[in-house]
């Protein structure tokens, strides 16, 4: 599967290292050149199929964590850089509790609460070491985890306050080198403000609904517990929908994140912390990358996070070297690691697979499937496909055009190009291939064609024609009911 994720990303000619990576932005905090608070936006992208809405947030090229740090007191150990329930910080953007240093607290039973996040005692602001992922050596495959927890990163009681510190550190670092731009002094003088969410005038930007305003607008007793209800619901709705979104500012018009100062500083700040790391890893070869540079040359025990699986929280990885499943012969966790730019390339190939619409579908809430059809021509650009779309087309019949003509040409193209398919699921903090399928696309429509023949039946309310369910019926079929634990 590495070997193919490989190939993939050269096909697609991805780009790696990334300093930036697709993420979904919420909000524009608009400030003018001196840093005042003009309002809070929201940010529209795609319109939602069913109601044609606008929908809240929109993909933005922000800048990514890199996923190695040194570990705290140690010379040249190298541990993920977040993970455990810990959150890492991202220059130009971020939650509630990185920008604004609150927190909404969201208790089953209860109405959504706001908090300001308090320093700790002692004033420690690093971040807290991690739970080792979240797992031990020992986790349990299918035992239930509070995807929430490590979503928002409030899992375990850890204090938040060293998010807002990160946030605070990683933006300085930026204002420091470019403070002679309009841009940083606006965005100084926000951060001299400490802005809260517990602050009134802050709260407003976002027109919550208020339960008080509608009661007062009612008539009848029903009609004013009506209106309070229904607008108490919509504001803890709201409530729930701030506290998972991200923010970056727009000063003066212009959004930070397309500042071309900006994005040179962190390409720059990038490179220079991965060069910093790479002079740390050991050297050696894994096998699979042909590169000559010198991240092919270093071996790294830490796999970057892999965002958009199911359950996978704030630190995903493909793979974790230094467990003890990768762990033999006396090498430690360096028995089967591969080197930084093979997981750098597999894992942008997979990112990139688990955000194209049209090359992944969702089974049920703890899987997904990705899948992609590569031509038998070397370096040819992965096949077009609508497979997601189809799996739940209303006529699954038609699912079988699709394979007898994925390029759009003739059948013996779909016969020689290769198709993969792997199921995913992240238990707890990694990613479980639970299945891995290579088969032609040929082979694929045979066995599609059995399958619908299969299982179509007479259509009663059209003679002499069959029907039969969408494809993606079936693979719901195939996930295993929840039981009382899931």
């Amino acid at each position: 599967m590495i070997a193919e994720l490989l190939d993939l990303a050269d096909r697609l000619e991805v780009e790696t290292p990334c300093p930036c990576e697709p993420m979904p932005v919420h909000f524009f905090i608009d400030l003018t050149s001196a840093g005042e608070i003009l309002g809070i936006t929201p940010v529209h992208g795609k319109t939602k199929e069913k109601t044609g809405e606008p929908e809240l947030g929109k993909m933005m090229d922000c800048p990514a964590y890199f996923p190695l740090k040194i570990k705290a007191d140690t010379h040249d150990e190298i541990q993920a850089a977040a993970g455990g329930g810990v959150s890492v910080a991202e220059a130009g953007h971020g939650d509630i509790r990185e920008i604004f240093c609150s927190d909404i607290k969201t208790q089953q039973g209860k109405p959504p609460k706001i908090e300001t996040i308090n320093q700790p005692a002692g004033g420690k602001t690093e971040a807290p070491e991690g739970d080792d992922e979240a797992a031990g050596d020992n986790w349990e495959e299918d035992s239930p985890v509070r995807e929430s927890d490590f979503d928002s990163g409030t899992g375990k009681g850890k204090n938040q306050y060293y998010r807002h510190a990160g946030w605070l550190g990683r933006i300085k670092n930026f204002i420091d080198s470019q403070a002679d731009l309009e841009i940083s002094q606006a965005i100084k003088s926000f951060i001299n403000a400490k802005h809260r969410l517990s602050n009134p005038a802050i709260l407003d930007f976002f027109q919550l609904a208020d339960a008080t305003k509608a009661e007062s607008k009612a008539a009848t007793p029903e009609e004013k517990k009506k209106a309070k209800d229904t607008a108490s619901k919509k504001r803890n709705a709201q409530l729930k929908q701030l506290a998972g979104a991200r923010f970056t500012f727009r000063i003066a018009g212009q959004v930070l994140l397309k500042n071309l100062e900006f994005q040179k500083w962190w390409a720059t700040a990038y490179a220079h912390q991965r060069d910093r790391i790479l002079k740390v890893l050991p050297t050696g070869v894994d096998g699979f990358s042909l590169r000559d540079d010198e991240g092919s040359k270093r071996l790294t025990p830490v796999f970057p996070h892999i965002p958009n699986v199911p359950g996978g929280g704030m630190y995903c990885p493909l793979a974790s070297f230094d467990k003890a499943a990768t762990r033999s012969f006396g090498l430690g966790k360096h028995t089967l690691s591969m080197s930084l730019t093979t997981t750098e390339r597999a894992a942008a190939s997979l990112k990139w697979l688990l955000r194209d619409k049209h090359s992944h579908c969702t089974l049920g809430k703890k899987l997904v499937a990705v899948f992609w059809a590569i031509p038998s021509a070397k370096d040819a650009k992965p096949c077009p496909n609508d497979f997601a779309d189809l799996m739940n087309e209303p006529d699954a019949l038609q699912v079988l055009d699709f394979f007898r003509n994925v390029h759009g040409h003739a059948a013996v193209v779909s016969n020689t190009a290769h198709f993969y398919c792997a199921i995913l699921s992240s238990p707890k903090s990694r990613i479980t291939i639970r299945s891995w399928h290579t088969e032609t696309l040929g082979r694929v429509n045979k066995c599609s064609e059995e399958y619908f023949h299969a299982i179509s039946l007479p259509d009663i309310f059209r003679a002499g024609q069959k029907t039969t369910s969408p494809l993606g019926d079936m693979a719901a079929a195939m996930v295993p009911p929840k039981g009382k634990a899931g």
